[in-house]
């Protein structure tokens, strides 16, 4: 994602292309962060099958530089949790 964009792949970077991306949908959507953990829970009418979709190809993009991913779904919302790794 984020050498689509044109950038270096670390932290910072992938949670920015991933916020641009959040952004160009049509998905509503709330960010919170903490310490080194960052919630996004996503509301999309998008179905089960879709958000688990969604989730399983986040969790593999972010976990392809070591950043540990999990989510928990329902039929409207996606709850992603990313943790940046201890420095």
């Amino acid at each position: 994602m984020s050498l689509m964009l044109g950038r270096e792949q670390n932290f910072e970077s992938m949670l920015d292309g991933f916020e641009f991306w959040l952004k160009t949908t049509d998905f509503v959507y709330k960010h919170d962060s903490y310490d080194r953990t960052h919630k996004f829970v996503i509301v999309a009418d998008i179905g089960k099958n879709w958000s688990f979709y969604l989730g399983e190809t986040m969790k593999l993009i972010f976990e392809q530089i070591d950043i540990k991913t999990e989510y928990e779904i329902s039929s409207k919302v996606l709850i992603l949790t990313i943790t940046e790794n201890k420095k």
